[in-house]
């Protein structure tokens, strides 16, 4: 098992060695190819005028292209690499022209070798590591007498997460330079990239158009990520302080009574919206079938830049919170089980037309 895990973790990063060689290789071949036209054509160039060459020496001079270009991709290759070959220059021009080519072949092969070199002592360094972190792990285990099947539960999800070949989507947080700009850059980045998301939310107004508070909050509140397979991304009774926004990949949600059954979360799913009013706990389990990415909504935040907007917003997000709390509490006392996935669409346009009513009745939105 240690053996077949171990495998499994290292084939990400044999493919990025066995790609870093083969693009090399292809390289110093699509260079020979020129080197080759170019040998063939400075003898075509001077055998008029010297009446000596090397297509006289090596006995081409008047056979078919393909077997002259082989004879000079030979040629161009030996100058790479430690090989011998029966073709010399037969003219100032020619010896002038493979003098050059050394000089060239010197500097691209150490080049080359020193990139083939680098890859493997960045595999090799990368499997030693990989060796020691799994050794300690295991040692811990065998110290503490946990049972072997938990290990292979942590080690199924150690290796979904350090295997990156099902990636599809860069996080902003692989990108180092961005955390170099200055916030009011990163405002506008983060705005772009979260604002419409933002927008959807279903318990905002249809008309808002803050475009302070939707700079700011985008910038300090909403994070994403990426889960890979078998990822737990929540557990029933751990506390909430965020909501969360599904944006693709496959989820499956089992709420925490006993006989009840995992269900798929479609994109564009919302989830854990009361902690926006009220302390939250989970109550069921969010786990990633596939690559999935979402997005999470900080809750305390939102309120702190709720608060101090102020104004029609704040009061507002007041009203969203009574109304919010008095529906789950009327579900229930109906009986009925409160999920993470608290309204579905008949819901919201309940919670959406009793929020507008007392709005009206107050004349107090303005936005």
């Amino acid at each position: 098992l240690k053996r077949a895990l171990d495998g499994l973790a290292l084939k990400s990063l044999l493919h990025i060695m066995v790609m870093k060689i083969t693009a090399a290789f292809i390289t110093i071949l699509i260079m020979n190819h020129y080197i080759a036209c170019m040998w063939y054509g400075v003898a075509l160039f001077t055998v008029e005028n010297w009446h000596r060459s090397w297509i006289v020496r090596a006995e081409v001079e008047g056979s078919t292209f393909s077997e002259a270009y082989i004879s000079a991709l030979h040629w161009s290759l030996t100058q790479f690499m430690p090989a011998t070959n029966d073709i010399a220059p037969g003219n100032p021009v020619e010896r002038a022209f493979a003098i050059c080519m050394v000089f060239v072949a010197m500097s691209i092969l150490s080049s080359f070798v020193g990139s083939i070199t680098s890859a493997v002592a960045a595999f090799r360094a990368s499997k030693l590591q990989l060796e020691k972190d799994d050794n300690s792990l295991l040692n811990f285990f065998e110290d503490r007498k946990l049972s072997p099947t938990l290990y292979q539960d942590v080690k199924q999800v150690l290796r979904n997460t350090m295997d990156k070949s099902q990636h599809n989507k860069m996080l902003i947080s692989d990108v180092r330079l961005i955390h170099e700009v200055p916030d009011a850059v990163k405002m506008r980045i983060h705005k772009e990239m979260y604002g419409q998301m933002l927008l959807k939310a279903w318990w905002l107004p249809a008309d808002w158009s803050d475009q302070l508070f939707l700079s700011q909050y985008c910038l300090k509140g909403v994070t994403e990520h990426l889960a890979k397979p078998g990822t737990e991304i929540f557990r029933s009774g751990a506390t909430c302080s965020f909501s969360l926004y599904s944006s693709g990949g496959e989820m499956s949600y089992k709420p925490y009574q006993v006989d009840s059954h995992a269900s798929e979360v479609e994109e564009g799913t919302w989830m854990c919206e009361a902690s926006f009013w009220t302390q939250w706990a989970h109550r069921g389990h969010l786990k990633a079938v596939t690559t999935c990415f979402y997005y999470m909504l900080d809750s305390k935040i939102f309120l702190d830049l709720a608060v101090m907007t102020g104004g029609a917003f704040y009061r507002y997000q007041q009203l969203c919170g009574t109304i919010f709390l008095g529906m789950i509490e009327q579900a229930s006392s109906r009986g009925e089980s409160i999920t993470d996935i608290i309204f579905d669409d008949e819901r919201k346009h309940t919670f959406a037309t009793r929020v507008s009513r007392c709005m009206r009745r107050r004349g107090s939105l303005q936005m």
